[in-house]
């Protein structure tokens, strides 16, 4: 965790056991109290503090996905705010993660979508209002899957949309712009 100040920088390194995939930040506006969450190859989701003044961060929670074997892995964390996050991973679950009046998170929402089951979602945005998150799958068996855009519909749990697109690689992002309106998608060196 890089900290920025004019011409000079200070950094936290956060300790993993493994491979980490997806970090963000869980911020409040009425603190200066910095969380961050990570999570990656252990299907282990991690919530780190910084409380004001401190120039580290403390492991404050450990959080596991709710469906673990070798290949299970997070891919992908966006945020609604600091009380909700999302993670994605590769045996097809999006998981809706709310905190609870002690200021734990707990497990509160699991999406299993059916068209993508055991798939890799690779990545994932929410849109600026926090209703539909956009995500990609990775299939190298089904190429209409990995050329395709998804679209969870948040209060229904469902695929509202799928948007399909010639071209694009498994591999690829998904981005929603700040208006909501226009979706980016990466393919290597395209856009």
């Amino acid at each position: 965790v890089w900290k920025l100040e004019g011409d000079n920088y200070t950094y936290t390194i956060l300790p993993h056991p493994a491979f980490v995939y997806a970090a963000k930040f869980l911020q409040r506006e009425d603190s200066e109290a910095v969380s961050v969450v990570t999570a990656g190859r252990d299907s282990i989701i991690r919530i780190w503090r910084n409380r004001q003044g401190m120039q580290s961060f403390e492991l404050v929670q450990e959080l596991k996905h709710p469906i673990v074997n070798k290949f299970t892995y997070i891919t992908s964390i966006v945020t609604r705010n600091a009380d909700t996050f999302y993670t994605s991973s590769s045996t097809g679950d999006i998981i809706e993660w709310t905190m609870r009046s002690s200021r734990d998170y707990h497990l509160n929402r699991n999406f299993r979508l059916i068209d993508i089951r055991e798939k890799i979602i690779n990545h994932m945005d929410l849109n600026p209002r926090g209703n539909k998150i956009y995500f990609r799958v990775q299939d190298a068996t089904n190429s209409e899957l990995s050329n395709s855009i998804f679209v969870l519909g948040i209060a229904t749990g469902e695929i509202t949309q799928k948007f399909q697109q010639l071209y694009l690689e498994s591999q690829g992002r998904v981005k929603v712009t700040p208006c909501g309106t226009q979706i980016f998608c990466t393919n290597g060196s395209v856009i």
